[in-house]
């Protein structure tokens, strides 16, 4: 008999920290996969391998993996027996910045600036538990204070661990954006009324964007099939709500989108892929996100 799947779960709290159990039954390879906001993943089953420009850091079971954020990786989810489970924490930027800073020179050195993996100690593992459980919590739920300290303690042990975020840089008109269009991904966006928001002309915003490599339309729908993408794996509401939610009227034009950026249909990020689709090999690659727009 297949394994039974773990359920697909998702907490926040605002401010502060999020948590979401992702599980994926397909193996498969999403390239250019941009981090907004640190990110811890914890292993359950399965694989995952973040592949960098000199190799790539690869987690198995009881692995952690350190997502730096305004960074994009090629990310592979490799699930064992049918399933992939990983288990994520996801910290408010403010949340982290803050806890640094009082930290004294020097301690935020190894292991900041980039993606990794790695073995949690003992007492990485046990703050792990004591913040998940705290989220969890709800008859009665713990305060904010409490979630704060515990998250804390966490990035404190990764600390012991030489394990850290990289600091934030200024953030580009490319990331003003990004900020802008993901707090509003299913609003009638244009680059008029973006422009608009960000207090420059239609012109001028385009410009600029250009200058980075990127353009509006492109990073409109590189981040509603992202966040499609992560709904995909953390909950279980169906895929015509999912591509609603992310702006699209039409679940089959959006099925075609996300396929065309991920080389996955949606309906197997959650079952096995037809036979007619190798999704196991890591060098099929997804078509350039821009012409996916």
């Amino acid at each position: 008999m297949p394994r039974p799947l773990p359920p697909r779960t998702s907490i926040a709290r605002t401010g502060l920290v999020a948590n979401a159990h992702i599980v994926q039954t397909t193996r498969a390879l999403f390239r250019s996969l941009w981090v907004e906001q640190p990110g811890l993943i914890l292993i359950r089953s399965g694989a995952k391998a973040v592949h960098l420009d000199d190799g790539a850091e690869i987690a198995t079971k009881g692995d952690l993996v350190l997502l730096a954020p305004g960074r994009s990786a090629d990310i592979e989810n490799r699930p064992h027996e049918g399933i992939y489970a990983g288990e994520a924490l996801i910290f408010d930027p403010n949340l982290t910045e803050a806890f640094y800073r009082r930290m004294q020179p020097g301690q935020r050195v190894m292991g900041a600036g980039s993606h990794r993996a790695f073995a949690p100690s003992p007492g990485t593992r046990e703050a792990w538990s004591a913040l998940t459980d705290a989220l969890a919590a709800d008859d009665p739920p713990i305060p904010d204070t409490i979630i704060r300290h515990r998250a804390e303690e966490l990035l404190l042990w990764l600390l012991e661990q030489g394990v850290a975020f990289p600091p934030r840089e200024p953030p580009t008109m490319v990331d003003q954006t990004r900020a802008l269009l993901a707090g509003e991904l299913a609003a009638d966006w244009t680059a008029r009324r973006l422009a608009s928001k960000l207090g420059v002309s239609e012109a001028t915003l385009r410009r600029r964007l250009s200058a980075q490599g990127h353009g509006f339309a492109e990073l409109l729908t590189e981040l509603r099939l992202s966040r499609a993408l992560e709904m995909l794996q953390t909950t279980d509401r169906s895929i015509s709500d999912i591509a609603f939610e992310v702006g699209y009227n039409s679940s089959s034009r959006f099925s075609v989108r996300f396929k065309a950026r991920f080389s996955i249909a949606p309906r197997d990020i959650r079952h096995a892929a037809r036979p007619d689709w190798n999704g196991t090999k890591p060098e099929r690659q997804a078509k350039d996100p821009k012409r996916a727009a």
